[in-house]
């Protein structure tokens, strides 16, 4: 492991991180483990949750071992109720969970009405350092309220162990940074391994949008709804305020924003590229870019994308193929963000439990 990794992550003072796979077994958890060591040792405290399940002995979908997650002392948990359990603590106990042997031991602070399989998410403080299995919530809202949790409880520094199918770990409106762990686990070919972990770089470090009137209507729109929204209430107001419309927004060729009238992008692509029409400036999704979304447009357009941008709210909105970004980007069209993502480090194991590793 690379030691300037963490010097790095301290340097930039980033608060959150989050340790994301192109595939299963691809050393997440060995990156994670290793950025806990670092962060025990520089005296932080640590906030640590998942989005998915890690630390267990054997992997439920490989039947693989898998490492264990190590805790150190005064650090901060969120995780499902029953993996204390499991892990040999008493969930609900008044003063403390201990834990057997060389597990953890934990004391629970409070519970969440996030539910999870397992039971409602829970915050813990680590009393003795050991090993746990964490568990946590796989959607957006659940892994934010997650984080936000651990960080008004003094965590400096918050990592999430991300799930390999959950690009949304790596959202700029979730954490400040992104750990991208690649290796021979995601083809048994070293040349596909390296065009597949290139694209995602690609598409991760897209730029932001250099467009004033696109960044000055969507953050005035941003703000009014995180307003309305804050003043209610509700956990959504910090995704609004995040950066992005609600419904795709049409900039025409005077700069003028309007609405797109489609219910969703999905299933009424052609609506839309018909709704952009030849002479549009840049079009503002909110949700996922598609190969056919990128076609229907090209199509539309005659294939002349020149001076004609998209712009996502971050990189993990981009599903496109590579083959359908560059064709769109060779015939003229620029592809942005409104927020981009931070990219630390870049992973990579040599090591596949499927085939034969590099």
């Amino acid at each position: 492991m690379n030691l300037d990794l963490f010097k790095r992550i301290s340097a930039n003072s980033t608060s959150s991180l989050s340790v994301t796979g192109m595939a299963k077994n691809c050393g997440k958890t060995t990156v994670l483990n290793y950025l806990i060591r670092e962060g025990a040792a520089a005296q932080l405290v640590l906030g640590i949750t998942s989005a998915g399940r890690d630390g267990e002995k054997i992997d439920i979908v490989t039947g693989l071992p898998k490492p264990a997650i190590y805790v150190p002392q005064g650090s901060l948990v969120v995780t499902a109720a029953e993996t204390l359990e499991q892990n040999g603590h008493e969930y609900g106990c008044e003063r403390g969970c201990g834990g057997g042997g060389d597990y953890a031991d934990i004391a629970l602070l409070l519970q969440t009405d996030f539910m999870t399989p397992l039971g409602p998410l829970v915050l813990g403080r680590v009393r003795r350092a050991g090993k746990i299995e964490i568990i946590g919530g796989n959607r957006f809202q659940t892994a934010q309220a997650a984080i936000e949790l651990l960080q008004q409880n003094g965590a400096s520094l918050t990592l999430v162990d991300g799930a390999a199918n959950r690009v949304f770990l790596a959202a700029p409106a979730l954490v400040e940074a992104v750990v991208l762990a690649t290796g021979a686990a995601v083809h048994p070919s070293l040349d596909k391994v390296l065009d597949e972990t290139a694209f995602a770089l690609e598409v991760w470090k897209l730029p932001q949008t250099e467009s004033a009137a696109v960044l000055k209507a969507v953050a005035a729109d941003a703000a009014a709804v995180a307003a309305a929204e804050a003043s209610a209430g509700t956990i959504a107001a910090g995704i609004a305020s995040s950066g992005g419309p609600k419904t795709p927004v049409i900039f025409t060729e005077d700069w003028d924003s309007e609405e797109a009238d489609v219910p969703t992008v999905l299933g009424h692509e052609g609506t839309l590229a018909a709704r952009v029409g030849t002479h549009a400036k840049a079009l503002v999704l909110p949700g996922a870019l598609t190969d056919e979304l990128l076609e229907r447009l090209s199509a539309v357009r005659r294939r002349k994308l020149g001076g004609f941008e998209i712009v996502v709210q971050d990189p993990t909105r981009v599903l496109a193929s590579a083959v359908g970004l560059h064709r769109f980007q060779r015939r003229g069209g620029k592809v942005s963000v409104l927020k981009p993502v931070h990219m630390a480090a870049v992973t990579l194991n040599p090591y596949s439990p499927y085939w034969p590793g590099f």
